[in-house]
């Protein structure tokens, strides 16, 4: 990283501090989803949980420039907005998606892509309608949007991107036993027909957010498809 650099400035203290933390600073989107996935740790008081809830929260909006309530309040609603957007909706607007700080602004561009959707030629078109069964052959390919490739627990592995979970899950076979903590908690997935209580774990996450200590419930192996 300094090798580039002119020798006066690479014995810099503030140009290279500068530098560093340039280099490492998680963008916007990283630092909401750290905001809202971020867990509590078995042996931290939520003294502490609360005040790391708060410097994420805190940089979050300092990195979008939110200095005034108007401009907070625009960003939560924003937020509320782009929950609520389907994902095939959200992929015409990956260039803008952090970008789009107010309602207004989303909901305008939201509407303008909704009226001129049904103009498009294929839309238009009559088809015939035939009975037919179609099989995905390949369910890696839908997902490839919203997959990147990282590491949990030093296993490189994809990792699917749901931001809008509120808890991740894992296979025991990714889990030492020396990861699980003492919690548990009560889910139902839609690979189950009851809600089951599943064992909590911390684990660790290089991925597209950068490192990241949570924690997740534990599923069975035979759930690893």
């Amino acid at each position: 990283m300094l090798a580039r650099e002119p020798t006066e400035r690479a014995n810099n203290y503030d140009f290279v501090k500068d530098l560093i933390l340039k280099r490492y600073r998680l963008n916007s989107e990283k630092l909401k989803q750290c905001f809202y996935r971020h867990q509590k740790s078995a042996e931290k008081s939520w003294r502490n949980y609360a005040h790391e809830l708060n410097s994420y929260f805190t940089e979050w909006i300092a990195e979008l420039q939110v200095k005034t309530f108007e401009q907070l309040k625009d960003l939560l609603i924003t937020e509320q907005l782009k929950y609520r957007v389907p994902a095939e909706v959200r992929e015409h607007f990956l260039d803008d998606w952090i970008k789009l700080k107010t309602p207004y602004e989303l909901a305008e561009k939201l509407d303008e892509y909704e009226s001129i959707k049904p103009q498009c030629d294929k839309l238009k078109k009559n088809y015939e309608t035939v009975a037919s069964n179609e099989t995905v052959r390949n369910g890696t390919d839908v997902l490839a949007p919203y997959t990147s490739l990282g590491t949990v627990n030093g296993i490189e592995m994809p990792i699917l991107q749901d931001t809008g979970a509120t808890l991740d899950l894992i296979c025991k076979k990714y889990v030492k036993p020396s990861m699980f903590i003492n919690e548990t908690v009560w889910i139902r997935t839609p690979l189950e027909e009851t809600a089951v209580c599943l064992p909590m774990a911390e684990i660790e996450l290089d991925c597209v957010f950068g490192h990241v200590i949570t924690k997740a419930a534990v599923l069975r192996d035979s759930l690893d498809q």
